[in-house]
């Protein structure tokens, strides 16, 4: 029987084979990394974004589906922060039903507090609407309703 030609026996024992089983080992290895990597982001991104975002004073956008008045050291703040991060980046092609976000805690951005008679924060303001929560996801219903509470 020729070399080339002769078929290598495979025992049920040999039929592992260590180049398939590196291939997978790393395609999942690379999977949960990124995962880790995705997952990180999304828990860190919003907080990241609300400590970074609107040191800079900023004119208020009345084409815009709402103002959210909000403090990054208030803790209220950081806990409703995430769900208008959310909605923004969700809606970020469409200008209009995104929600305008005010650093009040910046020296440029105080004299909102007194023009739009913000007592705590986070405020949403929605068409001269005030609703003052700590609930992310009531201040993005109520911005989608239109100020309406309920």
């Amino acid at each position: 029987m020729d070399v080339k030609t002769k078929k290598r026996k495979v025992s049920k024992t040999q039929s592992f084979n260590l180049k398939e089983y590196f291939t997978w080992k790393m395609i999942l290895n690379f999977g949960l990394g990124f995962s880790l990597i995705i997952g990180a982001f999304i828990y860190v991104s919003p907080d990241l974004s609300a400590q970074a975002q609107n040191n800079r004073p900023v004119n208020i956008q009345s084409d815009m589906k709402g103002t959210f008045f909000y403090n990054p050291d208030c803790a209220s703040c950081k806990k409703a922060y995430p769900a208008i991060f959310w909605h923004n980046f969700l809606h970020m092609a469409n200008h209009k039903e995104q929600i305008q976000v005010v650093n009040v805690a910046y020296s440029g951005n105080q004299h909102f507090i007194n023009e739009y008679a913000i007592t705590k924060t986070p405020t949403m303001v929605v068409k001269g609407q005030h609703l003052t929560s700590d609930n992310g996801k009531q201040l993005v219903k109520f911005t989608d309703k239109g100020g309406q509470h309920g």
